[in-house]
């Protein structure tokens, strides 16, 4: 009884079979209790053989909305299963070592970004589908590093998800980020990683890391920025940094 009481909390289905159920049961009681008494010339006992024929009508329609509730609900069910499970014939042929993303992920809006790894994506097919539209392999992780993301978000076929995790992935990047002229540097553990160039990171959030030439000056070799020509002039940090 315990494990079926477990039962019918966990699922409120379960719950309104059983409230059916025992309403059913006390209809039938109170109609073995008044019926014998359909043909009693006692008016004191025929005057509640309406109210009980009115009950057990209402309990029947009661039932019969109940059972037509399980029933769509169990074909729902079953059409989502369904669904999820064509997804998955088709990548096995396609893309069989991704197909496990599917079968491990059952939890919608699951993923969030910390510490700059992307853990949200809205659900379990465009999940996988994003990875096979630009080849990575999640693996078990589902995981997506900084770096691999903004090659992750360039052409996709799902605009609509990516600038929310755009936005909120340079957002994290951005605290780790330190501006001191004419360069930015990131911060790790109280260290200073860097130089990177300030045309490439205000232009696009890219944080390209500057290489030092033989003549011994910073130079990127993206924008070929010359960070020590004596006719450099660094531009304001975020001046055309583009809005998200």
């Amino acid at each position: 009884m315990k494990k079926i009481w477990e039962k019918i909390k966990e699922h409120p289905i379960y719950s309104k079979v059983a409230a059916g159920l025992i309403l059913a049961a006390l209809l039938a009681i109170l109609n073995i209790i008044f019926s014998w008494n359909i043909f009693s010339s006692n008016f004191i006992v025929q005057k509640w053989i309406v109210p009980t024929w009115l009950f057990i009508c209402i309990g029947a329609v009661f039932i019969i909305v109940l059972w037509m509730a399980i029933i769509l609900n169990f074909r729902k069910s079953n059409g989502v299963a369904n669904n999820n499970s064509q997804h998955t014939t088709t990548n096995q042929q396609a893309y069989p070592e991704k197909v496990r993303v599917i079968k491990e992920y059952t939890k919608p809006h699951q993923y969030i970004i910390k510490n700059n790894i992307v853990r949200h994506i809205p659900d379990p097919v465009t999940f996988n589908y994003l990875g096979q539209l630009h080849g990575f392999d999640w693996g078990s992780s589902k995981e997506i590093a900084p770096d691999d993301f903004k090659k992750f978000s360039i052409g996709s076929a799902l605009p609509s998800i990516l600038p929310y995790c755009q936005a909120i992935l340079e957002k994290e990047i951005k605290k780790e980020v330190k501006y001191e002229s004419p360069y930015y540097w990131k911060m790790q553990d109280g260290k200073k990683d860097g130089p990177f160039c300030q045309c490439c990171y205000d232009k696009d959030h890219s944080l390209i890391r500057l290489q030092e030439s033989v003549r011994g000056y910073w130079e990127c070799k993206v924008c070929s920025n010359n960070y020590t020509d004596s006719n450099y002039q660094p531009p304001t940090p975020g001046s055309n940094r583009g809005i998200l």
